[in-house]
């Protein structure tokens, strides 16, 4: 038996009874077939997400083709109202509390009311060291005032303070699976969600697969200050 074989133009034709509008619970769409050889339904297919001519306010939401005998191809393709947003991301701000060393604040470090220098953080170290009261005392009574001041505070509990610092949150839609990644890395947030006077770091890049879409979550945390040694940009 002769393997049937296609004949006739390569271009894609539109069926006779296409396109075919439907109206359901999901909304509106349009769905369009066209005829033509295998290779040139392939080559020539829409992408998800593109507009087309005719069809204003709509975008192509799913695609398929068929091969038939002898090279035949059939391609169809529906549209819907906006099925992509990729061009609309959503943009948050958060503030987040972390815990920080009380000798950390920013009363006790350059510019700050009770600078403790290198001698004074040294000396606290060594009055928290010792075993017995008496020598605590006696260590105590050899501390600056600055380094009293934060000796105190520690012999009374507090050892810790609140801090709280921006996260920038970007979340985006995307018809295929986009590359993530970069966490680790010093990388400044789009404008929209950006607050300033921080460095920030990005910190989390979230992929989950929505339907037939992809939603992305990117997050950047700042900070007043970022070690570029270990934080490369």
């Amino acid at each position: 038996m002769k393997t049937p074989t296609w004949r006739g133009s390569v271009n894609l034709h539109e069926a006779p009874d296409s396109p075919r509008f439907e109206d359901s619970d999901t909304g509106a769409r349009y769905v369009r077939v066209f005829h033509g050889p295998y290779g040139t339904c392939l080559s020539q297919k829409p992408t998800r997400g593109s507009a087309v001519a005719g069809h204003p306010g709509f975008k192509v939401d799913s695609i398929s083709v068929e091969k038939g005998p002898g090279g035949k191809g059939i391609l169809t393709f529906a549209m819907v109202i906006n099925p992509i947003t990729e061009d609309l991301p959503v943009y948050e701000i958060e503030w987040v509390e972390s815990q920080k060393d009380l000798l950390t604040h920013p009363i006790y470090r350059q510019g700050g009311t009770r600078l403790l220098n290198d001698t004074d953080l040294d000396q606290i170290e060594d009055w928290k060291s010792r075993s017995s009261a008496s020598e605590r005392t006696a260590k105590f009574d050899g501390l600056s005032n600055n380094a009293k001041h934060a000796a105190t505070k520690l012999r009374r509990g507090t050892d810790s303070w609140v801090a709280y610092s921006p996260v920038a949150r970007v979340t985006t839609i995307h018809p295929s699976k986009p590359n993530t990644g970069g966490c680790g890395t010093r990388n400044a947030p789009p404008a929209e969600c950006s607050v300033g006077g921080y460095t920030y770091v990005k910190t989390a890049d979230r992929l989950a697969r929505r339907t037939r879409q992809w939603e992305r979550v990117q997050e950047w945390t700042g900070a007043e200050y970022v070690d570029p040694d270990l934080y490369p940009s």
